[in-house]
């Protein structure tokens, strides 16, 4: 195996190890802008005054998303 070919081998291996956007951050950019977006249409009536954007916000902390595939 070259030195080139090991090194584009490791690299693959350390981008696969980085941590994954959650779904919020891919679609919104920021887990900050869904809940910007979130309490604003709270506020208007168009989102329940229930939405649980704290267990959401929980889960995008403690890096739950990690573990759905």
């Amino acid at each position: 195996m070259s030195v080139r070919g090991l090194l584009g081998r490791v690299q693959r291996l350390e981008t696969a190890w980085l941590p994954r956007p959650s779904p919020i951050v891919r679609a919104y950019g920021s887990f900050a802008n869904f809940e910007a977006q979130c309490r604003e249409e709270m506020a208007a009536g168009a989102l329940d005054k229930d939405f649980p954007i704290e267990a959401l916000a929980q889960w995008e902390a403690d890096g739950t998303w990690q573990v759905v595939r």
